[in-house]
């Protein structure tokens, strides 16, 4: 693995793409609570990095269902939330390029 050190910090850092974290952490705990969303009961509904990879499937065939492909650009408008992170992960391992806003 390729690593990086930084000037303020001399740890190593391991340089992989986003894509390539969650698929390995997919490989090593595939039932672990990758996201939490807290509802209006304020319980929290946990979602396992197995459904977030389903979900991020999902969004990234709905975008190409839509014509939308691999280089295309597409805009973000949403406040930090799951379903801002769904949409990135489903842009990043499909190629399309998103833009937040």
């Amino acid at each position: 693995m390729a690593q990086r050190s930084y000037a303020s910090d001399e740890r190593p850092v391991v340089v992989k793409t986003l894509t390539e974290l969650l698929f390995a952490a997919l490989e090593d705990h595939p039932d672990a609570p990758a996201f939490g969303r807290i509802l209006p009961s304020r319980d929290v509904q946990y979602f396992t990095l197995r459904e977030v990879i389903s979900l991020t499937r999902d969004v990234g065939a709905a975008l190409e269902a839509h014509g939308i492909g691999r280089g295309e650009h597409v805009a973000i408008l949403s406040p930090n939330r799951l379903e801002w992170a769904l949409t990135d992960f489903g842009c990043l391992c499909t190629g399309i390029v998103d833009v937040p806003i």
